[in-house]
């Protein structure tokens, strides 16, 4: 049998069968969902048939999160991002703008110093 990395492929198959049959268990599991809260807090109108599927669904993103907080991260550093990004941001300088009356002169419509638009709200 082939090694890779000091396991061989045959464990590698096995841990991923693990894995997936642990997975499958875990979003059969039958999760407490208030699926009406949920789809109220979000203004939805979901059917029997939707509520359903949302409750599967909304159990296994619970499921998966499960899986997220057995993870072992004592030690690990917290992170905002993956690399290691610094501020890339240029300093703040004042420079000069457009002159108002420059600005004025490409707006469609002007009255009183100040640019018109159309009225949005009754």
């Amino acid at each position: 049998m082939m090694e890779r990395d000091g396991e061989t492929f045959a464990e590698d198959r096995a841990e991923r069968a693990a894995y997936a049959t642990d997975r499958a268990e875990a979003e059969r599991k039958t999760r407490d969902i208030d699926v009406d809260h949920v789809a109220n807090l979000s203004k939805l109108r979901l059917t029997p048939r939707e509520k359903e599927e949302m409750k599967r669904e909304l159990s296994a993103i619970i499921a998966f999160a499960d899986e997220l907080s057995a993870i072992d991260t004592e030690g690990v550093e917290p992170t905002a991002h993956v690399l290691p990004l610094q501020n890339v941001w240029r300093e703040d300088e004042v420079r000069p703008g457009i002159e108002r009356e420059t600005l004025l002169e490409n707006a469609p419509a002007v009255r009183d110093g100040c640019i018109l638009v159309p009225k949005v709200m009754e």
